[in-house]
């Protein structure tokens, strides 16, 4: 899904963009021969498949970008991926806690995650501009209507 004030930009910036969840891309194109259908794959995944899906993704696109918990490094089950290459090559932290639900923000730091396949050694990590105020209670009145 994407909000209907930001479909129009997006459609302006990519050719015959594929909209929609990215769980039934990844499922439909995990067994395709060819790699990278896609330019860049978006996505805020639902946490417990956010590994699966990132390497489905990975294989199907040139660029990946997901929206995680920044706890989502630590991880011992994660590790071995990280260590043989899996790192983002930068993490775009958000400095204002999103409010996934309405009445308040959720208690966990999130990032942008973006993997290319450009080789790296070290992830950059960048700190993304607050958001205004007025922004933030402008967004939330139209969440509740």
């Amino acid at each position: 899904e994407i909000q209907q004030q930001y479909e129009r930009p997006l459609l302006q910036l990519v050719d015959n963009p594929k909209i929609g969840d990215a769980r039934a891309f990844a499922g439909a194109y995990a067994r395709l021969s060819r790699p990278c259908v896609y330019d860049v794959a978006v996505t805020n995944p639902p946490y417990p498949q956010a590994m699966e899906l990132l390497r489905v993704l990975r294989k199907i696109s040139k660029v990946v970008v997901m929206l995680l918990r920044v706890n989502f490094l630590a991880s011992e089950k994660r590790y071995s991926y990280w260590t043989s290459g899996g790192m983002p090559r930068e993490i775009w932290q958000l400095p204002d806690r999103p409010k996934f639900k309405k009445g308040g923000s959720d208690s966990t730091e999130y990032g942008w995650f973006i993997w290319d396949d450009k080789p790296h050694l070290e992830t950059r990590i960048s700190m993304l501009a607050l958001t205004l105020l007025a922004e933030r209670k402008r967004w939330e009145g139209s969440k509740a209507r």
